[in-house]
């Protein structure tokens, strides 16, 4: 879909200016301040830097990181829990911001703000309870993991066991059809009967109260936030000091947990895309248990962004500005957490025809949470698209049910063919649809983000509203991904989809600058006067248009990662993300046909890249699909990922990349034996190490390999 996506790495000097002023002031009015980032031989001169040593506390008791020596200038001005997002090896401590778990009259529970909230702002880090890795685009099945913990059985920690007692529950017996979110299947990932509660796109927009529950949740036994760590109920037992109602030290019973984890889970294609590449990992599949995660309240416009780096650790923030007494909320009911940016027409009508239930009208979204909770959704976004004019809920409808049968159709046949013809006529088909939805909002007098929160009910049609226009116009018209980008700053702020809509209008907004200014410069002196005017209002426009598009950039990246130093950090995950949607890119130019591996010398930023495509099924898939395994080096270095897509390039004689088999099961607070699933990054003279090559110095500890086809293992405490 993104073929500019990345092409204009340098802005346009009208562009540049534009960020210094555009983002200058609002750093300004966040009050961050940053140090000029050295050149790159001083970087490297600097270090990697070591492991924060915590002994410092907030106020609600949790260790913290002190500030020390910084490898680089603008460090200083970074919270040292951010070091996660690009040191491969570093683990933050827990860490929970001014939030509190609160129980209701009615039995239910909420996490509650008890200080201002102002949107990016830091919530929580948390540890995974358990974690699982998948592949690449593929994450873990809830029956996968289910099966790796009752095969552990008594082997899970007390801790990690009483937790699970206290989490949500999903309905007994609920509708396999309902509990998909939008009822389709999964085609990038297992089938299963039963999704993750959060196998998601994104964040959302305005707080609102849940709806009263059918009946207490688990979570009513809780007393604050601290029963939802385990190490807590490990030191309450190791003092003596457990309460009489302490829930019980085994695992729930087999049909308990697996409603557990069906409403507990949190699960996305690929680990936070631009961590893993500073963190020369592979952006693999995982599924996984965040206490914390769980016990927020779902709302389909919440108040919070999830970002899940390498070594499974949770990074929360607030996507929305919140008062005291405001509950966090999050998105339970999403399906796929990645865009469709750089795919193929035929990978992008497949990924369109799935979108999340998050991203469907009023009816998807009630009957996903209805499976999820037993009650239907009476978030702010639910009433208010229920109050809305006949017509208009039937038009939203009109356009998922367009979009599902016949556009898919058309979209895949006019690709398959070639036909150029037909997807013009779908273009004008698709666009024009979308163009009358906000007319009849705008007739209804819903405007600005209540038109775009209402219009993402159908964010799919708009989506391929945008991929037509990439694919017929000569001169796309950027506004319609303007649109698509105001649709998920309103429904799923912070996300991966929000970042990279906003990230490739960045660069194509830049680009059309530049290509403005090469225009002027190239006929100087040979316009008449009144061409002259009329390119000047054209460069004008459009740079007001990169403006915006900076904008909404800066804020996708600061409510997904947070307050970063703009001349620090920030350029570096910005490059990361460049590097990662081209490789996607890459890989949907090589997916191909035969299994014999197709090697491509491609350039990407300037660093020579080996790409190695091997197509071919992975043992034990119950899709049976085929899944890519690529080789990426530059330099001297070189690295590899088994079922994923790798995309770091890593110095010669600094890290090997040590690919494992199968993914396994993480419990928090363990201690490592070897890589987990995935890629490890180790120093060269520990290749054939155990706990050397760990991630983590004290990650899971492994105590049952997989077997030679892969599977799931299980990382127990010591």
């Amino acid at each position: 879909m993104s073929a500019r996506l990345g092409a204009a790495t340098r802005p346009s000097p009208l562009a540049a200016a534009a960020r210094r002023g555009a983002v200058g002031s609002r750093a300004a009015a966040l009050d961050i301040r940053c140090a000029k980032q050295p050149a790159a031989a001083a970087r490297r001169r600097g270090g990697s830097g070591g492991r924060a040593k915590g002994t410092g506390s907030t106020k609600k008791g949790f260790a913290k990181p002190d500030a020390r020596a910084v490898a680089e200038p603008w460090e200083a001005d970074l919270p040292p829990y951010y070091r996660a997002y690009y040191k491969a090896g570093f683990k933050p401590p827990r860490f929970i911001g001014p939030i509190e778990l609160t129980k209701h009259s009615d039995g239910s529970v909420d996490i509650l703000a008890i200080d201002t909230l102002v949107s990016s702002m830091l919530l929580a880090v948390v540890p995974p309870l358990v974690f699982l890795e998948g592949a690449f685009e593929r994450p873990p099945a809830v029956e996968e993991l289910h099966a790796a913990l009752l095969a552990g059985g008594a082997a899970t920690p007390a801790g990690v066991a009483r937790v699970l007692h206290l989490l949500p529950r999903a309905p007994a017996d609920p509708e396999a059809d309902a509990a998909d979110g939008d009822g389709s299947a999964d085609a990038a990932g297992p089938a299963s009967a039963v999704e993750p509660a959060a196998e998601r796109i994104g964040g959302g927009a305005a707080a609102v109260a849940p709806a009263p529950a059918l009946e207490p949740t688990p979570l009513a036994a809780t007393n604050d936030i601290f029963d939802l760590d385990p190490k807590v109920w490990t030191i309450r037992a190791a003092r003596g000091g457990l309460p009489l109602n302490a829930p019980p030290a085994a695992l729930p019973e087999t049909d308990a947990l697996l409603r557990t984890l069906q409403a507990s889970c949190y699960s996305e294609e690929f680990l936070d895309p631009a961590s893993s590449q500073l963190r020369h990992e592979a952006p693999v599949g995982f599924l996984g248990v965040w206490p914390e995660l769980a016990a927020m309240s779902h709302s389909c416009a919440p108040t919070t962004s999830v970002a899940v780096v390498g070594g499974g650790h949770a990074f929360v923030h607030a996507a929305r500005d919140m008062e005291i007494g405001d509950a966090l909320t999050t998105n339970k009911i999403g399906r796929r957490a990645s865009s469709s940016r750089g795919r193929k027409p035929l990978v992008v009508a497949e990924r369109l025809l799935h979108r999340a239930a998050i991203l469907g009208p009023l009816d998807v979204r009630q009957a996903a949470v209805r499976a999820l909770t037993g009650r239907g959704c009476g978030c702010a976004r639910c009433a208010a698209e229920a109050t809305l004019p006949e017509a208009l809920r039937r038009q939203l409808a009109e356009l998922r049910e367009r979009l599902e049968s016949e556009w898919t159709a058309a979209l895949n046949a006019a690709a398959a063919a070639g036909d150029e013809d037909a997807l013009d006529a779908l273009w004008e088909d698709v666009t024009l649809d979308v163009d009358s939805l906000f007319e009849a909002l705008a007739a209804a007098d819903i405007k600005g983000e209540d038109a775009d929160l209402i219009a993402a009910g159908a964010y799919g049609a708009a989506e391929l509203a945008w991929t037509l226009e990439e694919l017929t116009q000569r001169e796309p018209d950027v506004s319609r991904l303007a649109t698509a980008v105001r649709m998920l700053r309103a429904a799923a702020p912070g996300s991966e989809s929000h970042v990279a809509a906003a990230l490739q209008l960045h660069a194509l907004a830049g680009a059309k600058v530049a290509q403005l200014l090469q225009a002027e410069r190239g006929r100087q002196g040979r316009r008449t006067a009144a061409a002259e005017k009329r390119l000047l209002a054209k460069v004008v426009a459009s740079n007001e248009e990169a403006e915006g598009a900076l904008v909404a950039f800066y804020e996708a990246v600061y409510m997904r990662y947070g307050f970063i130093p703009e001349e620090g950090l920030l350029p570096q995950l910005q490059s990361a993300l460049e590097l990662f949607y081209a490789g996607l890119r890459q890989l949907a130019a090589a997916g191909g046909g035969d299994d014999a591996p197709t090697e491509r010398e491609l350039l990407i930023d300037g660093i020579p890249v080996t790409v190695v495509d091997r197509v071919g099924i992975a043992p034990g898939d119950r899709a049976a699909a085929p899944r890519p395994d690529f080789e990426m080096s530059g330099g001297g270095g070189a690295a590899a990922a088994r079922g994923g897509v790798r995309l770091s390039v890593v110095e010669a004689g600094e890290r090997e990349v040590i690919s494992s088999g199968g993914g396994g099961i993480a419990f928090e607070g363990e201690a490592a034996a070897r890589p987990r699933g995935g890629v490890a990054v180790v120093e060269r003279p520990a290749a054939g190490a155990a706990a050397e090559g760990s991630l983590h110095e004290d990650g899971p500890l492994l105590l049952e390999e997989c077997g030679a086809e892969g599977g799931p293992e299980c990382y127990l405490a010591p």
